[in-house]
C-alpha cells in the first residue's frame, strides 16, 4: 500500500509521541514523568577540601525533604594540593564532581572549568545575604555568581594572654603604631643581643611565616596601594605605598631596627606561638587546630587585625573556599539549587559552622557569635574582608615569597626587589589571561 506525504506525516509524529510516551513511563527520560520535584532521581558528587561529610549534615536533609530521590557522592581531600591535582586530572578525564570548591582566589583559573549561576542567586540577593568580598570574588558581570561560601576566613590579631601580662601590656594592640611600640617590649634577648622570644611574627621569610604573604598583601590593601591597574592587564604595586607597606613588613626582622622582633631559622610562627615563645602574630582561623594540637593549654587571645592609624574605614584580608559547579555536571540546576540551600540557609549554615568551628559566610550571622571571645572577632571581620583579584595565585604567592626573600638578604635593595615583583607578577597576568 502506499501512503500519501500527509500519511506518512502523521504516521510519523504518532510514532514519536508514543515512543515519547513509553520512555517516559519507564523512566528513561527522567524529570519528565512528573512535574513534582520530589520524584526526581539523581546523585550528586561533590568534592571538597578538609570538611568532612558529616558538616553538610544539615544542608543535605533539608534538601532532601524536597528532592527525596536524590543521594549524594561526597569525597573531602585532605589539602589543597592534592585536591587540585585530582580535580584537574578528573576535569580533564570528562569525569569528576557535579559540585565542587574553588578557592576565593583562584576563580579566574578554574572559570573555564565552572557554569556560573544566572537566577539560582541573583545580583541582589548575593549583596543581601553576603559580604562584599564575596560579589568581588565570585561574580563576574555580565556570566553570573561562580561560586557560593560557607565560610570566610579573614588575618587577625593571635595574642599569648600571659607574655602580654608578664610585659606589663594592658592593653591588646590595635593599629600598627601600637604594634610598633609592643613588639619590643615582648621580645627577649640573649647577652648577644639574639632573639629569645620575638614579640611579633612579622618581618621574616614566608617559609617561616605561615601568613607573611597575605599580611603583605594586606598592608599594601590598607595603605592604598593599587595591586593592578584598571583593565587587571599588569601588576601595580611598585608604588610609593607599595613600598612603604614592604618596608613597614621588613623593619620587624631587621636586627639594626628599633623595632626588631623576629628572628629567623627558629621554627614557624605558628610553632613558636604555641611553644609560648613568641607573643603576638597575624593568621587565620584555620590556624587553631595545629595550635591546639601542640599545646592544649595554650592561653591565647584574638583580636582584630591592627589598622593604619586614624584609618577611616577597617579592612582586613581573607582566604576561604566557595561551591561551584562544573561544566559537566549532568544535572546543573539542581546542584546549583542545593549550594543555595546549603549557603544561604541559616540554619544549614549554623551548622556547618558549628561541626567545623569556622567563621560563617553570611551576612545575618556576623553578630552570631558574641559569646564566644574568638569565634567573635573572625565573624565580625567578615563585612570588612577584602582581596586582589589573581590569573594565578600560586605563581603569584612565590614571586612575593622571593620579594621577601631578596628584600631580607639585600635591604639596600628594598625598591629594585619591589620592581622586580611588579614585572614578574605582570608576566604572570599576561600570560594567565582568559
Amino acid at each position: 500500500m502506499n501512503f500519501t506525504k500527509n500519511q506518512l506525516i502523521i504516521a510519523g509524529i504518532t510514532s514519536f509521541v508514543v515512543t515519547l510516551g513509553i520512555l517516559v513511563l519507564v523512566g528513561v527520560i527522567p524529570g519528565l514523568q512528573s512535574s513534582d520535584p520530589t520524584d526526581v532521581a539523581a546523585t550528586l558528587a561533590i568534592w571538597n577540601v578538609e570538611d568532612s561529610e558529616g558538616a553538610f549534615a544539615a544542608a543535605f536533609t533539608a534538601f532532601r525533604t524536597k528532592y527525596r530521590n536524590v543521594t549524594f557522592q561526597y569525597r573531602s581531600f585532605p589539602d589543597e594540593a592534592t585536591y587540585e591535582a585530582a580535580l584537574i586530572d578528573a576535569l580533564a578525564a570528562g569525569e569528576g564532581p557535579d559540585i565542587f570548591a574553588v578557592r576565593s582566589d583562584k576563580v579566574l583559573r578554574h572559570a573555564n572549568k565552572m557554569l556560573p549561576a544566572l537566577t539560582a542567586i541573583t545580583l541582589p540577593e548575593l549583596r543581601a545575604r553576603f559580604p562584599q568580598i564575596v560579589e568581588k570574588d565570585f561574580y563576574r558581570a555580565g556570566s553570573g555568581t561562580y561560586a557560593l561560601p560557607l565560610s570566610i576566613d579573614t588575618l587577625t590579631l593571635f595574642y599569648h594572654r600571659d607574655l602580654l601580662d608578664t610585659a606589663g601590656v594592658a592593653k591588646v594592640p590595635a593599629t600598627w603604631d601600637d604594634i610598633q611600640r609592643t613588639a619590643p617590649l615582648l621580645t627577649k634577648k640573649d647577652s648577644t643581643g639574639a632573639v629569645l622570644q620575638s614579640g611579633v611574627a612579622l618581618g621574616g621569610r614566608a617559609e617561616e611565616i605561615e601568613a607573611a604573604i597575605d599580611t603583605l598583601y594586606l598592608l599594601m590593601l590598607q595603605t592604598g596601594t593599587k595591586m593592578g591597574d584598571e583593565r587587571g592587564d599588569r601588576a601595580a604595586f611598585d608604588s610609593a605605598e607599595g613600598l612603604n607597606a614592604l618596608r613597614f613588613y621588613l623593619q620587624f626582622g631587621n636586627p639594626t631596627s628599633a623595632s626588631y622582633a623576629w628572628r629567623g631559622n627558629q621554627g614557624s610562627a605558628r610553632v613558636r606561638f604555641a611553644d609560648e615563645k613568641l607573643a603576638m602574630m597575624i593568621d587565620y582561623a584555620s590556624a587553631i587546630p595545629a595550635l591546639a594540637a601542640r599545646n592544649t593549654f595554650l592561653n591565647y587571645g584574638v583580636a582584630p587585625v591592627p589598622q593604619p592609624k586614624d584609618a577611616g574605614n577597617a579592612l582586613t584580608y581573607a582566604s576561604y573556599y566557595g561551591l561551584g559547579v562544573s561544566r559537566r555536571s549532568a544535572n546543573p540546576a539542581l546542584a546549583w539549587e542545593f549550594i543555595t540551600t546549603a549557603a544561604t540557609s541559616e540554619a544549614a549554615a549554623q551548622s556547618y559552622a558549628e561541626a567545623t568551628k569556622k567563621p560563617p559566610a553570611l551576612r545575618s550571622l556576623a553578630n552570631a557569635y558574641e559569646s564566644d571571645p574568638v569565634r567573635r572577632v573572625f565573624a565580625r571581620q567578615i563585612l570588612t574582608a577584602r582581596s586582589w583579584l589573581q590569573t594565578d595565585p600560586d605563581a603569584i604567592r612565590a614571586s612575593f615569597s622571593k620579594l621577601i626573600e631578596s628584600a631580607i638578604m639585600n635591604p639596600s635593595g628594598v625598591a629594585n626587589a619591589l620592581r622586580t615583583a611588579e614585572r614578574e607578577v605582570t608576566e604572570i597576568i599576561s600570560r594567565g589571561k582568559f
